[in-house]
């Protein structure tokens, strides 16, 4: 789709040009237009549970990529999700042998994986199996300290959510540290860093890595963060 003066009058920010459209609709309830108007802030939610943290976490990728996420809701008749993204037609070519390899930083530490969302967290333990690491995961606050206690050896690192139903990932840690005060920590977070400092991600020694990431980010920040000074409690946000 070509979105034109018009559209981008319409919707500050938006640039013009060729955009890849993707359209998501159901025939729910619906909503009112006061509803849509703080749809993507966090922890709105029009359910009985959970952390309507969902779309703010959409809201952001769709930012981060340069495009716009557009929404018609009625009452009664349910709602359309339009995602606009950049358009992009050049095409990449196929390194040649030897050329562009990417080489993942290995290691072979212990990591405990605390995310309650369980796409995401196998996600994470897959990407960090394969880079040689040992995993363990936890999708509940109340399943951390067990693991702790039971798992016979050394936990290296505790790479933990910032934002979960239960508790933060910050005052995990710091139960955590009752146990124990030799690991390392890595926050990941889907939200911006003023989210994240409001649930005490703060300070020189605290690492975050934004979601989403690649298993190239993955790869090199756990490894700053086990050899280097930071993540004894810890960071800067890595984006």
């Amino acid at each position: 789709v070509e979105l034109d003066d018009e559209y981008a009058i319409a919707h500050p920010g938006i640039a013009t040009g060729p955009y890849v459209m993707v359209a998501v609709s159901d025939t729910g309830c619906g909503m009112t237009p006061e509803a849509t108007d703080h749809l993507f802030e966090p922890f709105l939610t029009t359910e009985e549970t959970g952390l309507g943290l969902g779309l703010a976490t959409v809201h952001r990728i769709v930012q981060q990529s340069g495009g716009h996420l557009d929404v018609c809701s009625e009452v009664g008749r349910g709602t359309t999700f339009r995602i606009y993204l950049p358009r992009v037609d050049e095409t990449e070519e196929s390194p040649q042998d030897g050329d562009n390899v990417v080489v993942h930083t290995r290691g072979q530490e212990t990591i405990l994986v605390v995310e309650d969302q369980h796409q995401v967290r196998k996600l994470v333990a897959r990407m960090l199996r394969g880079l040689g690491y040992t995993v363990l995961e936890a999708g509940r606050v109340q399943d951390v300290p067990p693991l702790f206690r039971t798992t016979g050896g050394p936990i290296d690192l505790v790479l933990a959510d910032v934002v979960m139903p239960e508790m933060s990932g910050p005052d995990l840690v710091a139960k955590l540290r009752e146990l124990d005060q030799g690991f390392r920590v890595l926050y990941m977070s889907g939200y911006t860093d003023d989210m994240t400092r409001r649930h005490g991600v703060v300070g020189p020694e605290v690492t975050v890595v934004s979601k989403p990431f690649t298993v190239e980010k993955l790869a090199k920040v756990v490894r700053e963060v086990l050899d280097g000074a930071n993540g004894k409690g810890a960071g800067k946000a890595e984006e």
